[in-house]
């Protein structure tokens, strides 16, 4: 062996080993195998996805830069752009690693910047807005849906190949083991496993039937799909109630609700308010609560609007989208002098039926001359 070109490492998390008159000279902390950087002092992903955010924020900045994302491309190629070539990235690995949440919460904030760039909203808009509009699930239910098809694919589709042994072995051993794994016996700390990473995920979305793998399905495309229904609706749920708990996306919720078919998930919901190919970036700001005179400060005692009235009426407000749309006399003055579109008739009703879709997308267009 050339003593040069190798290096040694230990892998130690609780106790220091000394390495000392050792031939090998080159002691690393962290190793880097098919392109994920393991830790092998503290046993943790964060040096990988350090160098994941690194490197897709690069790209993302590149992209924007040649209006590949937030240019005049539609939305359907700025969407695909990033769930095939952006997204893809920001998941390599996530087949065999759960993160914390501060991880996650970096792969959530890049996934937020595209999202917010493709709709030409403000980067403080709702993350559970951008992605019921895009019809983009979070990057947490995508981690964890690859978490467990990667499961299924080393148990089932690989038994006989050494990772398929390994994972199968370590499932038996978390079987007859649960109290030293989870530390219940008073005398360990819980114990970091890829079979617990994998039953926490399971029953974190009532899937532990399927944890024993005789109870897994004949199919990875079968599983997938289960997954995907569990999963995803897990997620879309939990969007839809922080945005039915908003008081200021009122509208942004009617509009979800009259457009969402009963058996979606995610569905695409700008291509149902919007006409193919159309642009109409204010039109979201708009429903989204983050037009260009509404913007909020923190003080002492929370959030604040930062213009806490009208100026064309001079009234006060608390939600500056409402009183605009619905409530403010000068506008509804110029919305009433204006002809209404001809196809109200077709249009979903929304804001307890004091508005059409196509309607709020006609006195959008009129507040974005106002507002200029």
């Amino acid at each position: 062996l050339n003593d040069s070109k190798c290096t040694l490492s230990v892998i130690n998390k609780s106790k220091q080993t000394k390495m000392e008159n050792m031939e090998i000279k080159n002691i690393v902390s962290q190793v880097k195998y098919l392109g994920v950087i393991i830790d092998l002092k503290q046993l943790c992903w964060k040096n990988h996805i350090l160098s994941t955010h690194e490197k897709v924020n690069t790209i993302i900045l590149r992209s924007i830069e040649l209006s590949i994302i937030g240019g005049e491309l539609t939305i359907d190629l700025q969407r695909r752009y990033y769930t095939q070539m952006i997204r893809p990235m920001i998941e390599y690995g996530a087949r065999i690693m759960t993160l914390n949440k501060t991880l996650m919460n970096k792969l959530e904030i890049l996934q937020h910047r595209v999202l917010t760039k493709i709709t030409h909203t403000h980067f403080s808009a709702k993350r559970s807005a951008t992605r019921l509009l895009l019809g983009i699930p979070p990057i947490e239910a995508r981690y964890d849906f690859m978490l467990l098809s990667g499961y299924y694919t080393f148990i089932k589709d690989k038994q006989d190949l050494l990772v398929g042994k390994l994972v199968r072995k370590e499932q038996e051993y978390t079987n007859m083991n649960e109290d030293r794994i989870n530390g219940g016996d008073g005398n360990h700390e819980p114990m970091c496993l890829y079979s617990i990473d994998v039953l926490s995920t399971l029953t974190k979305y009532n899937l532990q039937q399927y944890w024993k793998p005789e109870e897994l399905p004949t199919s990875l495309f079968i599983w997938k799909s289960i997954l995907k229904t569990q999963i995803y609706d897990y997620h879309f749920q939990r969007d839809k109630d922080d945005m039915g708990n908003n008081e200021h996306m009122k509208i942004f919720m009617d509009i979800v609700t009259a457009l969402q078919e009963p058996h979606e998930i995610y569905p695409k919901i700008y291509a149902k308010l919007l006409d193919k190919d159309e642009h109409n970036g204010y039109l979201l700001k708009v429903i989204t609560d983050n037009i260009n005179i509404c913007w909020k400060q923190n003080v002492a005692q929370g959030r604040r609007l930062i213009i806490g009235h009208c100026k064309w009426c001079e009234e006060e407000w608390e939600n500056p989208v409402q009183h605009l749309l619905l409530e403010c006399i000068e506008t509804q003055g110029v919305f009433d002098s204006t002809k209404s579109s001809d196809n109200e008739k077709d249009s979903p009703l929304i804001c307890d039926g004091q508005l059409t879709i196509n309607e709020l997308k006609r006195r959008c267009s009129i507040l974005e001359k106002i507002l200029k």
